[in-house]
């Protein structure tokens, strides 16, 4: 199994756009082939700072 993660700092009152985007993001690799799953977490001490795990079959 392959891990991605991506770390984030999302620029001040674009939380909400992020948020958006990345809820796309997952929605699009859960149809890609060899995706085993996917989460993203908000930092609760930096409300701008993000962190998106995904697993991965293959590349």
């Amino acid at each position: 199994m392959i891990k991605v993660l991506i770390e984030r700092t999302i620029a001040e009152g674009l939380e909400g756009n992020y948020e958006q985007t990345i809820v796309e993001l997952l929605t699009h690799a859960e149809r890609s082939p060899g995706y085993l799953g996917g989460e993203s977490y908000l930092d609760a001490k930096r409300p701008n700072h993000y962190v998106v795990i995904s697993m991965w079959e293959s590349v």
